[in-house]
């Protein structure tokens, strides 16, 4: 009896180290041949100051051209002209290989989107995506008087007021913003009845794009 135990014993070693080397054969290999692999971007080209930016991605196998779920992918950012990126953040790609992050920006930067090499896959990165900031204008409407505010600060630079007129908007008056970014006009009531439309203008400058504010209506019964 104990002849046999000792029988089963050895066989039962053998075959926990032969299921080793092959646990450890296909590691290796997987290793010396990682699976290549792309890497997609998306985002949008402009964003308005102060909002949040949708950035996004998928994973995918060149080979098959196959999904990726389950890996890791950085989310890189620098601003245009210079060559240092910044990880922003880190997500894990879904069954589906795709990724999404919210990103809220201050200025106008690059985005790239980064899998490094691991879990036997190739280190792979997209290509680059420029989201351009917007001035945001915030404009309200009470009587006759329109209150402006813009962001971020833009001391003593100009806004317009517009207003539509078919489907042309035209300028009506400029002024300047004050120390803390503000601005007011006075609309000149038209004579007819009808409802009027208006709204307020941040030329671009300074790496910002230009910024309109939403829509005033104003009525003249």
């Amino acid at each position: 009896m104990n002849a046999v135990r000792r029988a089963l014993a050895a066989v039962a070693v053998s075959g926990t180290a032969l299921a080793g080397v092959g646990v450890a054969g296909a590691t290796a290999a997987l290793a010396a041949n990682p699976v290549p692999t792309s890497l997609s971007i998306t985002a949008p080209h402009r964003v308005t100051y102060g909002h949040s930016a949708a950035v996004g991605g998928k994973l995918t196998n060149t080979r098959t051209h196959k999904a990726l779920g389950g890996q890791v992918v950085r989310l890189m950012e620098r601003r245009p002209g210079t060559t240092t990126w910044t990880t922003v953040t880190s997500g894990t790609t879904a069954s589906n290989g795709s990724v999404a992050f919210s990103v809220t920006l201050s200025r106008t930067e690059e985005a790239e989107l980064v899998h490094p090499a691991g879990n036997g896959t190739q280190a792979t990165t997209s290509t680059v995506a420029t989201i351009k900031v917007a001035y945001a204008v915030t404009a309200s409407l009470s009587g006759h008087t329109v209150s402006v505010s813009v962001a971020p600060a833009a001391v003593r630079q100009p806004v317009a007021l517009q207003q539509k007129k078919g489907h042309q908007w035209v300028t009506l008056k400029t002024t300047k913003l004050n120390s803390h970014s503000h601005a007011t006009f006075t609309i000149t009531p038209p004579k007819a009845a009808g409802t009027y439309h208006y709204r307020v203008v941040k030329p671009s400058a300074h790496g910002y794009l230009l910024g309109v504010s939403s829509t005033l209506a104003l009525t003249v019964p």
